[in-house]
């Protein structure tokens, strides 16, 4: 189904991807269009759900990996002056997890830079 999505087939979204995969501490992300109704009425149908996979700070018999997943409306991740803040909001989850041990949000959060 999302294998043909606008939001997957996006430059700005598939830029955006390479730019987080280089944030500390990621070792992988994923970004997928909205299916749950209520991140829909959050970010849009064409907004984009952007996971970012963390090796976990516990010891087994903990997980493997934590994910730390944020919401990114299409009015956001289609203006480029955007990266920064979005870069911004992550990092400041993912140090925070390295930190604490703790995913302190474990729902996706909306990212909505700042008017500055």
């Amino acid at each position: 189904m999302t294998a043909n999505s606008p939001v997957i087939d996006d430059p700005n979204v598939r830029a955006l991807a390479t730019q987080v995969k280089a944030l500390q501490g990621v070792v992988q992300v994923r970004f997928y269009p909205p299916i749950n109704p209520v991140n829909i009425d959050a970010i849009g149908a064409d907004g984009v759900m952007i996971t970012c996979l963390l090796a976990n700070v516990k010891p087994p018999p903990a997980p493997d990996f934590v994910k730390i997943t944020s919401m990114v409306p299409k009015s956001v991740y289609s203006d480029l002056a955007n990266f920064p803040a979005i870069l911004d909001h992550l990092s400041a989850r993912i140090a925070d997890y390295l930190a604490t041990g703790v995913v302190t949000i474990p729902v996706a959060q909306s990212i909505i830079p700042s008017a500055s």
